[in-house]
């Protein structure tokens, strides 16, 4: 029979950090259309974001920070007493200011994964988005008063090579407030 006893000496627990810095600054506009909302909105929006991975087992990083500022917008396109519609879209652009990427050792994960993120980092961009959206009352009993939502959306990122990413689908919902 074999017996054996582990003693633990020393137990690392801290692999990795994540640290994050984004600041936002927006400021919009609206033309109202009484107590229960608007007609038109429009705005400008500027943000910075960074972030940096630090991982310690290996030793690697990847840092990214960026500059947006854009333009934003919405507009009622119909109302009843209970449902509305309303567009809203946005054009933002995107500088990239600094991205990093190093790694202890090239393997599967930097080829695959990594690399092809900071492809994307590296380059400035165009975000322009858009959607759609119907909100509708919901009514489940006399006391209960819930607002549903039904929205398209869609977008694309562009970028100075011709490549871009591209996102659209429909969400349904409650609204809570």
């Amino acid at each position: 029979m074999f017996t054996q006893i582990w003693e633990t000496i020393y137990e690392y627990k801290n692999r990795y950090v994540v640290e994050t810095a984004d600041v936002e600054v927006k400021w919009d506009l609206y033309n109202l259309a009484g107590l229960k909302g608007y007609r038109w909105r429009a705005g400008v929006y500027g943000a910075y974001s960074s972030f940096e991975n630090i991982y310690y087992l290996p030793t690697s990083s990847y840092s990214v920070s960026k500059f947006k500022a854009g333009i934003d917008g919405s507009l009622l396109l119909w109302k009843s007493n209970d449902s509305e519609i309303i567009a809203e879209g946005s054009l933002i652009f995107g500088i990239t200011s600094d991205s990093d990427l190093s790694f202890a050792n090239i393997n599967e994960i930097y080829d695959n994964i990594y690399s092809k993120d900071l492809l994307y980092h590296d380059k400035n961009t165009i975000d322009v988005g858009g959607k759609i959206t119907y909100t509708f009352p919901l009514k489940f009993s006399k006391k209960t008063e819930l607002t549903g939502f039904a929205r398209l959306y869609g977008g694309n990122t562009f970028v100075k090579d011709n490549s871009g990413w591209y996102n659209a689908g429909i969400a349904i919902g409650l609204l809570t407030l």
